[in-house]
């Protein structure tokens, strides 16, 4: 019974709880693992998301429409995810994905893919109603141990990618 007690709060301090998927600690965790890889030669990129129109579905459809929109792009990033990869909810509307050995070409397509997907899931619930449906802003890069010569720089320009995505517009995908 302490050891099932143990591991419930152990999983506790790793995974968001609204939607299944590791939160912050973890991700900062696998990130640094992620990190030691692209040293290593193998491609890796840090997508960064952030839902459009979350703050407006939330105030006008409710929380619980808001929590769905976050269940159901949980959903889709754990549908669309290689075992490879790494998704999780960094908290609010923001969430990251880690892709081992992704190529520079497949990137974009598979990010718009993903982001379509989000929309049709989103086009069959009924929580979501159709003109406050999310869209989200993505800005991804690729560690690049010749310039990164430290973990923080990566998530900073991943970060202002994802800032400038948001700056030009909703439903747009940014690389740097």
């Amino acid at each position: 019974d302490i050891q099932k007690q143990q591991q419930m709060i152990a999983n506790q301090s790793w995974v968001d709880e609204l939607t299944g998927l590791p939160n912050r600690r973890h991700f900062n965790n696998e990130f640094v693992r992620a990190y030691n890889l692209a040293r290593r030669g193998i491609p890796m990129a840090v997508v960064l998301m952030d839902l459009d129109n979350f703050k407006t579905l939330n105030l006008s459809a409710g929380n619980a429409a808001g929590d769905q929109a976050l269940k159901l792009l949980s959903n889709t990033l754990q549908q669309y995810c290689r075992k490879t990869d790494f998704a999780a909810r960094l908290g609010g509307d923001e969430f990251a994905l880690l892709l081992l050995d992704m190529q520079h070409d497949k990137k974009r397509p598979c990010l718009e893919k993903l982001s379509e997907t989000y929309l049709e899931q989103q086009a069959r619930h009924p929580a979501v109603p159709d003109e406050l449906r999310c869209t989200i802003s993505v800005g991804f890069t690729f560690i690049n141990v010749h310039r990164d010569y430290n973990a923080a720089a990566v998530l900073t320009r991943a970060d202002k990618t994802l800032e400038l995505a948001k700056s030009r517009g909703k439903n747009c995908i940014v690389e740097a």
